[in-house]
C-alpha cells in the first residue's frame, strides 16, 4: 500500500481531469484542499459517462477510491473558482 503525493495546476471553472486509470487494483484518491473546490469520479466515454462520488472540499480530508471490479476507464476531475495547485495523494491497494 503505497502512497504518492502530486499536483497539478489547475485553471478555474472547468472540469480538468487529474487522473486517469484502468485499474486492477483498488486505487485511493486523497484531497483536501482549497475549499468549495468539487471533486468526482467519472466513468465511461463521451455521453455514456456517469458521474459518481462528486464531493465538495470543505477543508477536510476527503477521498475518491476507484476499485477494481470493472474494465471502464475512470477519470478524477476536479472543478475550482480559481486557479489553484491541486495537491493530491494515490494510494494503490493490491497488485
Amino acid at each position: 500500500m503505497s502512497r504518492i503525493t502530486k499536483s497539478k495546476f489547475v485553471k478555474a471553472d472547468k472540469w480538468t481531469t487529474l487522473e486517469t486509470r484502468w485499474s486492477n487494483a483498488e486505487v485511493i484518491f486523497y484531497f483536501e484542499e482549497p475549499g468549495g473546490a468539487k471533486i468526482r469520479a467519472r466513468y465511461g466515454y463521451g455521453w455514456l459517462s456517469k458521474n459518481r462520488q462528486t464531493q465538495t472540499l470543505d477543508g477536510s480530508v476527503k477521498k475518491i477510491s476507484i476499485g477494481s471490479w470493472g474494465l471502464t476507464r475512470a477519470k478524477i476531475q476536479v472543478k475550482l473558482s480559481a486557479d489553484y495547485t491541486v495537491i493530491y495523494v494515490v494510494q494503490a491497494i493490491g497488485p
